[in-house]
C-alpha cells in the first residue's frame, strides 16, 4: 500500500465508528426516540410509527443530515476494511479473511439498510396519508427480501469488528485492551440497542480501540515491517 492509501485507511478505521455514532444520534434527535437512560422505542406498530413519520417530517433537515453522515460512514468503511486485513493478513490470514468479508457484507448491509430506513422515511414523512404510508412501510419491511437485505447489516454490525480487532491482535498490532474496547463496543450495541448513551458510548470505544491500528498505519509500519508495497505472508497464526 502507498502513503496515501495508507493515511486514508488510518483515518478511515477510526472515523468510520466515530460517523455511525454521529449519525445515530442525530437520527434519534431527529426521531426524538433516544433517551438517556434507555433504548431506543421498540414499538412496531402503525401508530408508532405514523408519529415518527411525523416526526421526521417536522426534523426533515435533522434526518437527512443523519442520512447522509449514515451513508458517508459505509463509504469511509471501506479503506477501513481493506486497512485492517493489510495489517492482519500476514500473520492471521484466517481471522484477516473472515474479518473483511464480513465487513464487506456490513458495508452492503448498510447501503441496504439507508435506503429501506433513512430513504423510505424520507419519503413516507412527505405523504399526506401517513397512515397509509406507516402501513406500507410496515408490510414492505416484513417481507422476506427486507429480511434478507437486512441481515448482512445485522452480522456485519455484530461480527464485523471483534473480528476485525481479533485478527489483528493476533497480527500484534492491537493490544488486548484495545481488542478488548472494540469487543465491549459492539456488544453494547448489540445488547442495549441504540440509545442516547451507549451510541455515544459505541463510538468512542470502538474508536479508542482501532486508533493503535491507524498509528501503526500512519507510521507506515506493521508486524512485519514496512506496509508500503506488496504484502509478504509471514508464518501463519491462523
Amino acid at each position: 500500500m502507498g502513503r496515501k492509501a495508507l493515511t486514508l485507511g488510518a483515518v478511515a478505521v477510526v472515523a468510520t465508528p466515530l460517523l455511525l455514532g454521529v449519525a445515530d444520534e442525530l437520527r434519534m434527535l431527529a426521531e426524538g426516540s433516544g433517551s438517556a437512560t434507555g433504548a431506543v422505542d421498540t414499538g412496531y406498530g402503525v401508530a408508532s410509527a405514523v408519529a415518527m413519520l411525523e416526526r421526521v417530517g417536522a426534523n426533515r433537515g435533522l434526518f437527512d443530515t443523519a442520512a447522509w453522515i449514515a451513508f458517508a460512514a459505509a463509504l469511509v468503511a471501506i479503506p477501513a476494511l481493506v486497512l485492517a486485513w493489510r495489517l492482519a493478513v500476514g500473520r492471521s490470514p484466517r481471522w484477516a479473511w473472515a474479518g473483511a468479508v464480513l465487513a464487506v457484507g456490513g458495508v452492503i448491509g448498510q447501503v441496504a439498510h439507508l435506503q429501506g430506513y433513512f430513504g423510505v422515511a424520507q419519503v413516507a414523512s412527505g405523504q399526506p396519508d401517513l397512515t397509509a404510508a406507516a402501513t406500507f412501510w410496515q408490510e414492505l419491511s416484513g417481507t422476506p427480501l427486507a429480511a434478507a437485505m437486512f441481515a448482512p447489516y445485522l452480522v456485519g454490525m455484530a461480527l464485523a469488528a471483534p473480528v476485525q480487532a481479533v485478527a489483528l491482535r493476533r497480527a500484534r498490532v492491537l493490544p488486548t485492551w484495545a481488542m478488548v474496547l472494540v469487543i465491549v463496543a459492539t456488544a453494547l450495541m448489540a445488547v442495549v440497542g441504540s440509545s442516547t448513551w451507549s451510541s455515544a458510548a459505541y463510538a468512542l470505544l470502538a474508536a479508542a480501540g482501532f486508533w493503535p491500528a491507524a498509528r501503526a498505519a500512519l507510521r507506515g509500519r506493521g508486524p512485519e515491517g514496512a506496509l508500503v508495497g506488496p504484502v509478504v505472508p509471514a508464518p501463519a497464526r491462523a
